[in-house]
């Protein structure tokens, strides 16, 4: 299964009502960052975002361009660990694609148990992917790419 972290685009740095909305920058590049996700011709069976408002807009944009559903998960929000993350993959497809929109430094932690690395030699700028594979749940993962919307066309 391939699984996507992605951080939540670019969100305003003070918020008017105790949520930090998108900037126009960040709606860009959620919708880049769509696009780019579609181009990989995966099967994607869900799009997951943290019920936090900026992680929800930024999936409100991808949901749409992946053809599938935005549901918003609670286990996503700030504070998730990499046990909890594990304990809510049952159910995918072996050949599925989901994608998980969420906060650091919770998305650096569980990528980087998932590939047996460090999580400060990860780097998720706002709206930045990164996308792995997964043998089974549980199992070995390798790194499939990273991107960051200032880097794409």
């Amino acid at each position: 299964m391939k699984l996507v972290f992605m951080r939540h685009a670019e969100a305003v740095e003070v918020p008017e009502n105790g949520e930090r909305a998108l900037t126009a920058k960040g709606h860009r590049d959620a919708e880049k960052m769509g696009r780019m996700l579609r181009s990989s011709g995966w099967q994607w069976t869900e799009v997951r975002s943290s019920p936090v408002l900026r992680a929800r807009q930024t999936a409100e944009h991808i949901a749409p361009l992946l053809h599938t559903q935005h549901r918003i998960d609670p286990l996503l929000q700030p504070g998730v660990t990499p046990e909890q993350f594990l304990g809510g993959l049952d159910g995918l497809v072996q050949s599925s694609a989901q994608l998980c929109i969420f906060h650091m430094p919770d998305i650096a932690y569980v990528a980087s148990r998932l590939l047996g690395i460090e999580s400060s030699h990860l780097f998720f700028s706002p709206g930045s992917a990164l996308a792995i594979n997964m043998a089974s749940r549980g199992g070995e993962c390798i790194q499939i790419f990273q991107y960051q919307p200032d880097f794409i066309g």
